[in-house]
């Protein structure tokens, strides 16, 4: 779905093992201007249980990082049902496996904190801009908009990997005091 569309939570299949990609528009971006737009991927499930997961990806923090390719610079969703994502055959002890799932991806090489335009180029010749935070928050803009999807979270659970778990760690105060009472 498009930022041209509001894209509710409510009008997914919560019934589907499959994932939606939104793409939130507005100041939101990747990296580079070539690594398409930034996403992030929902699973509906539960109506009080959501998991918002950060995904890893490595760390561009200067040029050099940023030349070596250092970190992920386009939204690459997960497109199978391993561990944490499984929606269907699932292991009766997952945890999750009901849940709403955000899981906020990762193409701007700052660990979801960044809101920077670098000194230097991509191979376009435009500005490198790391908006990681900008990214997290136009996606937790999203999940407080859902008012006719969500009801009150009975299980909040913050979670990430590599450079997301960084991600985490700097947002949870943000993310609670954000979603904390809904």
């Amino acid at each position: 779905m498009s930022s041209d569309d509001a894209c509710p939570l409510s009008a997914m299949d919560t019934s589907s093992t499959t994932s939606t990609l939104v793409d939130p528009g507005g100041e939101s971006r990747c990296i580079f201007s070539d690594s398409g737009p930034f996403k992030f991927q929902v699973w509906p499930g539960a109506s009080d249980k959501l998991l918002l997961y950060f995904q890893g990806g490595g760390a561009c923090w200067d040029r050099v990082s940023t030349a070596a390719g250092l970190c992920t610079t386009s939204s690459s969703p997960t497109t199978s049902d391993p561990g944490l994502f499984c929606r269907s055959d699932c292991p009766a002890e997952h945890p999750f496996s009901d849940y709403t799932i955000v899981q906020v991806l990762y193409c701007s090489g700052d660990a979801h904190v960044g809101n920077v335009t670098r000194p230097y180029s991509d191979s376009k010749g435009e500005p490198v801009s790391q908006t990681g935070g900008v990214n997290a928050q136009m996606t937790l803009d999203w999940i407080k908009a859902q008012t006719d999807f969500f009801e009150r979270f009975s299980s909040l659970v913050l979670m990430g990997c590599s450079a997301g778990s960084l991600g985490v760690q700097a947002w949870s105060h943000e993310v609670l005091a954000q979603l904390g009472d809904a």
